[in-house]
């Protein structure tokens, strides 16, 4: 189910609050269920997919098409605000109820049937966009004609509540939407978020922590809860490493997760005047571990046997410092740790010595990824660069290594040609699988040995956008990555203005591919990043540019020779300067 878009009633908050102070909505930060705000029998009211394709027509097929897709699109977004509180359980399950997934399953095959091949349909993308704006009279009509005044006032005011939530900052949203409380069906660890600092902790001179220092230790602590369940044996984790299609699923115990002291770093002038008021490291005791899941070494270590269904042995083990700061007022405890990588165990029985392990996938999401094989490009400096970080990005999201998003669906194609419009060719996961980042880069080397003599980006979106539409991956999140100069070696392309030559960019084909597209263009010149930002034209796709000259600077980061797991310099370069969390913003 989509997550609704921020306001998607197209109303005032202000009545909202209204309401919120007459006593429809309670106004403290905290999770209302759709039920304690809506009508009695309120989900009765949204109607079934079918009856909303027949509504939705229209004398124009086109059009028709347009209003169903628009229609289908709004509802699903509002089912989205009525079960937003429970949408997921514990272990990146469903909470849905049957009539909610349903309807829900309804609304998304609809949106699946009519986004196919709708690109290639003379004006259905421009229809789809209009009927779909936040502005869009259907959204009245839809609300006028399927629920009654006393409905889409609630509707409203629950969802002025949403966005509070979504809106905050990610440590907020994620209060907000811890996992509720499960009945007698199904029993759980429960969470430990409200641990606090360990008793004798130490902080600056060795004394006592207090003050900010416990602040730090607190907000430290309360993030392990999240994370690990406390048992009579100790603390518990499930972590998983390899991939969807073959997941490496273990168990980690560590006796004690103690706090032994808080370092305050010191913040310089610069760290000051961005807002920094602390920032510093939590330390733990050292004690003993063991794990237990597939065969392999505990915790890494040569000798020490884990086999699957029996615990290893005890060894030492010191958990890596957690890195706190403060910032603005606001607490932020670094994600990018191996004590924060588990999730919560399911147990046969609270305090079981023995967790069952949830195998939980990752959520779908695809990643596309462009090789530059034209010769203005193979022939730059970077472009050798460019294939060996392209191993390494290609890799990391593989296998979903740190804070990486792991891709469940990952192509790798080229885009360049001899001529415009050449269909292309996409190396699907399957041909990365069980490779090394070294093996990787070799592999994209020999996939695309040619130097091609143009560089045909609308050939490549539009053989993505079938290609994909065939493998039925529409709507997951789709991320497109291109290693390439930025330039349109299209013939007669070199006499245009840059307004010609890059307003020829037709990213129509990846508008409607997905809910969230974003395309990200690498090893730009700064002229050409701005052209692509200000001149390709496109309303839901994001466009993320980044220089070549600060692609570069991956390498500063690395360190030769070690695994990406363990090159969290690296792995936080890449979140920051590479999968940077683009906004959507309309280029008319």
């Amino acid at each position: 189910m989509k997550k609704p878009q921020s306001g998607i009633m197209g109303l005032s908050v202000v009545a909202a609050l209204f309401l919120a102070l007459a006593g429809t909505l309670p106004l403290a930060a905290q999770d209302i269920p759709a039920s304690s705000v809506m009508p009695p029998g309120y989900l009765q009211a949204m109607p079934a997919a079918d009856r909303v394709l027949s509504d939705m027509k229209v004398a124009d097929s086109v059009e028709t098409r347009a209003r169903q897709y628009a229609a289908v699109f709004y509802l699903d977004e509002i089912l989205g605000v009525l079960t937003w509180d429970h949408l997921f359980v514990q272990g990146a399950r469903s909470g849905l109820t049957p009539e909610e997934a349903s309807l829900n399953r309804g609304y998304l095959d609809a949106e699946n049937r009519l986004l196919y091949l709708s690109a290639l349909v003379p004006g259905l993308t421009a229809l789809m966009s209009r009927y779909t704006a936040e502005s869009s009279p259907l959204r009245s009509e839809i609300l006028d004609r399927y629920f009654s005044p006393a409905w889409k006032a609630a509707l409203m005011a629950l969802d002025a509540r949403y966005r509070v939530v979504e809106n905050a900052p990610p440590t907020v949203q994620a209060e907000q939407r811890a996992p509720p409380a499960t009945g007698q069906a199904e029993q759980r660890v429960p969470y430990f978020a409200n641990l606090r600092c360990t008793p004798g902790a130490t902080g600056a001179h060795g004394k006592p922590v207090s003050g900010v220092e416990k602040e730090a230790c607190d907000m430290a602590t309360a993030e392990i809860g999240k994370h690990w369940a406390k048992q009579p044996d100790g603390w518990t984790t499930v972590l998983q490493e390899g991939t969807d299609f073959a997941p490496i699923v273990f168990i980690r115990q560590v006796r004690s997760l103690a706090v032994e002291r808080v370092e305050t770093h010191e913040l310089s002038a610069a760290d000051k005047m961005n807002g920094f008021e602390w920032a510093g490291e939590v330390w733990f005791s050292k004690g003993p571990a063991r794990e237990e899941g597939v065969q392999g070494f505990t915790l890494g270590l040569a000798g020490t046997i884990v086999r699957q269904g029996q615990w290893s042995q005890w060894v030492d083990y010191q958990a890596p410092p957690l890195r706190v700061q403060r910032v603005k007022g606001k607490w932020e405890v670094h994600q990018n740790n191996s004590l924060l990588e588990g999730t919560i165990p399911e147990v046969t029985g609270v305090g079981s010595a023995r967790p069952q392990v949830a195998r939980t996938p990752p959520p779908p999401s695809t990643l596309v990824v462009g090789i530059d094989v034209s010769g203005s490009f193979r022939q730059t400096p970077y472009f050798n660069d460019a294939i060996d970080f392209a191993a390494l990005f290609i890799y990391g999201h593989l296998h979903g290594v740190g804070e990486l998003r792991q891709a469940t669906d990952i192509f790798v194609g080229s885009l360049g040609g001899e001529r415009p419009g050449q269909p292309k060719t996409f190396h699907p996961i399957q041909d990365l699988m069980g490779k090394s980042p070294e093996q990787i880069a070799a592999s994209l080397r020999a996939w695309f040995p040619e130097t091609d003599p143009i560089t045909d980006y609308n050939g490549f979106f539009e053989r993505m956008s079938v290609h994909l539409r065939q493998q039925n991956l529409v709507l997951a999140p789709l991320d497109v990555v291109m290693f390439t100069d930025g330039l349109p070696d299209l013939p007669g392309a070199g006499g245009l203005t840059p307004e010609a030559r890059f307003g020829r960019i037709d990213m129509s084909p990846l508008e409607y591919l997905s809910r969230s597209v974003t395309v990200r263009v690498l090893y730009v010149r700064p002229v050409v990043a701005q052209n692509w930002e200000r001149l390709v034209k496109r309303q839901r796709v994001r466009v993320w540019t980044q220089d070549a000259d600060i692609m570069n600077g991956w390498r500063r980061h690395e360190i030769p020779g070690a695994p990406l797991a363990q090159q969290d310099s690296l792995l936080s370069w890449i979140e920051k300067i590479v999968d940077f969390r683009v906004r959507r913003g309309r280029i008319p």
